[in-house]
């Protein structure tokens, strides 16, 4: 298998956030043990990309060609999840407003618990997007590295002209 099929392979494991579904009718423990379920299995992922990562570099002057369309494919796949991953913060944190503020009438201890865990799943779920994010910056260096013409813009030979170039986009 090749390094990309094995990165390709791992970045389709990726763990899916769990449904929390309505927060009321789940205790707390059970929401302690989803998020950190959770938040080990996102480790264990983040762990196995980054290997697959680090092989993929290493094979990447040997095979260039090899890696193009995999890595193409990689950054596409990427850049939809990153989307999606976006909304579903978006999405989670509009829930767990309106399940915490139709809850105002449990304890008050147990309501702040109930709000610290979903603040850390949702944190979970950000830095689960930034990873992907981070993932994806990867695969864009690896692909200028195989086809510098992929890379886009215009060039500079000397720092100033890029720092005239930036200074001048700024309004």
């Amino acid at each position: 298998m090749s390094a990309v099929q094995i990165l390709a392979r791992a970045y389709g494991e990726a763990p899916n956030p769990p449904l929390i579904g309505d927060v009321a009718a789940t205790s707390i423990a059970q929401l302690q043990a989803k998020t950190a379920d959770y938040r080990e299995k996102m480790s264990e992922w983040r762990a196995k990309m980054e290997l697959a990562i680090k092989r993929l570099w290493t094979e990447l002057p040997d095979q260039p060609e090899d890696i193009a369309a995999g890595i193409d494919a990689l950054i596409a796949a990427t850049d939809r999840d990153i989307s999606k991953a976006k909304a579903s913060i978006d999405e989670m944190k509009l829930h767990t407003k309106r399940v915490l503020a139709r809850n105002k009438s449990i304890p008050k201890q147990e309501w702040k618990r109930m709000r610290g865990i979903a603040e850390d799943f949702i944190s979970l779920m950000e830095e689960d997007y930034n990873i992907r994010v981070n993932f994806y910056y990867q695969y864009i260096a690896m692909r200028a590295d195989i086809d510098p013409t992929s890379r886009g813009g215009p060039v500079y030979n000397k720092a100033s002209d890029l720092l005239a170039h930036l200074r001048s986009s700024r309004r």
